[in-house]
């Protein structure tokens, strides 16, 4: 326990229960889930047009895209979360493609507003999917080293808002997307599933059941 303290002498035992309390509250559970096919990976260059096939994925802007520009999709299947468990953190994790900095990457996530993500194609473009209300942004200034992971904020908000969701269940699919929101800056280049298992986006969350 952190140094009692004292009142008129004697040990306040509500401050004593809040550091029992403190120190025995659960951490939560820390689990990592990977992408499994290539139709879970995949880039729209507007709102119809996208690619599902490459090994790449791309967030940005760039002045031969539409609104959305460049924006990333990933799914993740088979997240065995509770409907309505503690969201403590999540971070979706990404490895560059490639050596690159073509300027500023103004960038944000979000989440499919769906109760359990489909694979895209057909009439399933990212870039004209609903998406939560609770977003976080993740603007990337620094150049990329090829091969080198980074990390996003952490984007628990809008895990919290699917998981919420009144039809999610345990072991349901969600997908979550990294799009621009500024019409300026640059792009990079995401390493996807197609290029091979190991270099695909993980997500990693931490909750409470």
């Amino acid at each position: 326990l952190a140094e009692q303290r004292l009142i008129n002498e004697t040990p306040d035992m509500d401050y004593v229960w809040n550091c029992k309390a403190k120190s025995t509250r659960p951490v939560g559970e820390i689990v990592d889930y990977h992408i499994s096919t290539g139709q879970d990976d995949g880039y729209a260059y507007n709102e119809n047009l996208q690619n599902n096939d490459g090994a790449f994925l791309k967030v940005g802007y760039s002045s031969f895209t539409q609104p959305p520009y460049y924006a990333s999709g990933t799914i993740f299947r088979n997240v065995d979360i509770p409907q309505g468990a503690e969201i403590i953190s999540t971070y979706l994790k990404i490895r560059a493609y490639d050596s690159r900095l073509t300027d500023v990457v103004y960038g944000t996530i979000q989440a499919e507003a769906a109760d359990d993500a489909a694979e895209f194609g057909g009439t399933r473009s990212i870039g004209s999917l609903a998406k939560t209300s609770t977003s976080v942004d993740w603007d990337i200034y620094e150049p990329w080293s090829a091969d080198t992971w980074y990390t996003s904020p952490d984007i628990a908000v809008v895990i919290q808002e699917v998981i919420d969701r009144g039809g999610w269940s345990e072991g349901n699919s969600l997908a979550v997307i990294y799009n621009t929101r500024k019409n300026e800056g640059g792009y990079r280049n995401i390493s996807s599933f197609d290029r091979g298992s190991d270099y695909a986006p993980v997500l990693e969350i931490t909750y409470i059941p």
